[in-house]
């Protein structure tokens, strides 16, 4: 597995991001995977590192770059934990990530072991909301160049891990459900199976 942590040059400045594609030769169409709101970690470059392993060129920024380098230990998560969180993420707008994006295309389109052509994006919990703006924005003249956005559900980052419920008494058909992610990602259509 190829990967990399790379500077890619956006309208408004440097921002670091994360590359992984796989490490065979040949070229890779390229997707941008938008973080969720506690922003850059390992969970996120694993999730990178899995969709690269598909047969992809996956390119994680950091979409709080203008804010400086933040990290949140998610672990240890606390209430003056999620205000900064939130304060990060209400600083991000549809407009820049859109210049971002832009930045993130070029990177792409100049990268050896990138496929030349359309660019996929993922946007992870709190970026549904930009990949559908990304690909809006993609429809106007010029050519397309963005397609298959695909919003991946998280969990919100100031909710607690739910604490395991009995189902004892619960209704036959409640439980024979699949879980509302499953459910989610079944409607999805048009999305591959990897």
């Amino acid at each position: 597995m190829y990967e990399k942590d790379v500077i890619v040059t956006t309208k408004y400045g440097q921002m670091p991001s994360f590359v992984a594609c796989p490490d065979a030769p040949g070229q890779y169409p390229g997707i941008i995977f938008y973080m969720d709101a506690p922003g850059i970690r390992e969970e996120l470059r694993n999730m990178t590192r899995r969709i690269a392993k598909q047969g992809y060129f996956a390119v994680l920024p950091d979409m709080y770059y203008r804010l400086g380098t933040l990290r949140f230990d998610v672990n240890r998560r606390d209430d003056e934990m999620f205000q900064c969180m939130r304060a990060a993420m209400n600083s991000l707008t549809n407009a820049k990530v859109m210049d971002d994006t832009a930045g993130l295309l070029g990177f792409i389109d100049s990268q050896d072991k990138a496929k030349p052509g359309p660019v996929g994006c993922v946007g992870y919990c709190m970026s549904g909301q930009y990949i559908t703006a990304a690909a809006a924005a993609a429809h106007t003249p010029p050519p397309p160049s963005l397609r298959a956005p695909v919003p991946a559900p998280g969990s919100s980052p100031h909710r607690k891990p739910r604490q395991p419920r009995s189902r004892a008494g619960a209704h036959p058909r409640r439980t024979q459900r699949a879980p509302r992610k499953a459910r989610h990602q079944a409607r999805a259509q048009g999305v591959p199976r990897h």
